[in-house]
């Protein structure tokens, strides 16, 4: 839920730690609980694209290769 207006109104991601996020991209993957959450899912991809300094790359390890990797899977 992290990003998303849902969450953003009460507890924040703090600006400081963009940075470590970028830094960090090929340790994250993306996960949801969708249908579960209180928005739609194409909003919880959206809002990662619009993360200060987040790039094309970046969302390709979050979203696919990162996951492939550490399922042994080809990645892109």
């Amino acid at each position: 839920m992290a990003f998303t207006a849902f969450v953003e109104e009460t507890m924040p991601f703090p600006p400081a730690e963009y940075e470590r996020l970028r830094l960090y991209g090929d340790r994250i993957l993306f996960g949801s609980d969708f249908p579960n959450i209180p928005y739609g899912f194409i909003d919880a991809l959206r809002v990662l694209t619009r993360i200060p300094g987040i790039d094309d790359e970046w969302l390709r390890k979050v979203f696919h290769d990162n996951a492939a990797r550490l399922f042994d899977l080809p990645s892109s």
